[in-house]
């Protein structure tokens, strides 16, 4: 008896023990004290030669979502317009008149994360949320006959979530230039023509959004991270974003009359309802080429489906994804239709992924695949799809 009365009671305390510890490790969350674990450096999921240190910092509060301790999970909209002058010798055409003349105004519209002001969330005068930052930064090219406010729901999702998105107005191809050049009866051709120069302008832009955010006082200074830069576009914008970053012809990726180097690492590059620009020849496989994240939908018939999967396949970088929707149409799923919600997530589920080392790969190809909408792949080879026969008139729907 007395040695099993003995035994009784080293068991009983052994399991007060565990017990006490039990209570002590459960004490910080409790309390509400948050512990903080290390996570191992990993290869960045997109660049397949290049490492990104992802340890979780002090004040990181979230394994899944790096979100520093206050910062909110959406972020107002602040807005401010810049211009940036390109001088000679790049010159800008008047498609009305005929006219040319020096130098390229890029009229850009930067868009921030930014604080709210009681119920205003956006805005040209809200105070950037510099406190979180920096942050990446996405250069979007709009399309022909297209201003960047006519994408504001999509890019305006991506500041929400913690991007500065920079998005040009290009000089012969917004809405005042094509209208003055079709009231005029095009005399001088089509002012798309020009879109022969938009990878320089996108360059031009992308080099002007780095200086400013490196000069003390400009409202980019440690609002933008310069090391982590992303390039976007839709339609044409699509086509000159690929032709910059994958093309291998020196008149779209500089420097040549067209436009300047490219004086920044792209970490990304979304192509949204985009093709192969005329006589652009794209790079052959290499390490370091951006990860591509393709949209294209399988009835538009102004950018075919044909013409989004000849680029696809043309460019080779090694990790690329292709987001096929089943029927959408060419514009509207990028400002408002009803494929945009899903367009807005992929798209920033792949900055997300590529620029901040968040999510996965499977992670991103499920939320992209909806059935009886959409299929997200990461292959090397773009979906078989049926030719469609392109109609001008359906490039504004």
């Amino acid at each position: 008896m007395p040695q099993r009365r003995t035994f009784l009671v080293l068991i009983l305390s052994v399991a007060l023990l565990v017990a006490i510890g039990g209570l002590v490790a459960a004490l910080p969350s409790v309390l509400g004290i948050v512990s903080h674990t290390s996570r191992p450096t990993r290869p960045h999921p997109g660049s397949g030669d290049t490492t990104r240190d992802t340890t979780t910092s002090p004040d990181t509060t979230s394994t899944t979502g790096s979100t520093v301790a206050g910062r909110p999970p959406t972020f107002a909209v602040g807005m401010t317009t810049q211009v940036f002058d390109e001088p000679a010798p790049a010159t800008t055409y008047d498609y009305a008149t005929g006219a040319t003349t020096p130098g390229r105004q890029m009229v850009t519209l930067i868009e921030y994360p930014a604080l709210p002001r009681g119920t205003a969330t956006n805005g040209h005068d809200l105070a950037p949320a510099r406190q979180w930052g920096p942050y990446p930064v996405i250069l979007f090219a709009p399309g022909y006959d297209m201003a960047p406010s006519g994408y504001e729901a999509l890019l305006s999702s991506w500041v929400k979530a913690g991007f500065v998105v920079a998005s040009p107005s290009f000089p012969e191809t917004n809405p005042a230039a094509v209208s003055a050049a079709a009231a005029a009866g095009y005399p001088h051709g089509t002012p798309e023509a020009s879109m022969v120069d938009q990878p320089g302008d996108v360059a031009f832009v992308a080099n002007q959004v780095a200086r400013e955010a490196g000069t003390p006082g400009s409202l980019l200074n440690g609002l933008v991270n310069t090391s982590e830069i992303a390039l976007a576009g839709q339609s044409d914008g699509g086509t000159a974003v690929a032709a910059l970053a994958y093309g291998t012809n020196p008149y779209y990726t500089g420097p040549s009359f067209a436009g300047p180097a490219l004086d920044v690492r792209i970490s990304a590059v979304a192509v949204l309802s985009g093709a192969t620009l005329y006589d652009a020849a794209y790079s052959p496989a290499r390490a370091g080429l951006p990860p591509l994240f393709m949209v294209q939908s399988a009835t538009d018939a102004c950018n075919t489906p044909q013409s989004a999967t000849a680029l696809y396949d043309a460019v080779n970088p090694a990790v690329k994804f292709f987001l096929l929707l089943d029927n959408a149409g060419h514009l509207a799923p990028y400002t408002g239709g009803t494929d945009a919600t899903l367009v807005e997530d992929s798209t920033l589920g792949f900055f997300e992924l590529e620029l901040e080392g968040r999510g996965s790969p499977a992670a991103l190809i499920s939320s992209g695949t909806v059935p009886g909408m959409s299929s997200l792949a990461a292959t090397a080879r773009a979906p078989a799809l049926a030719p469609v026969v392109e109609d001008g008139q359906s490039c504004y729907s």
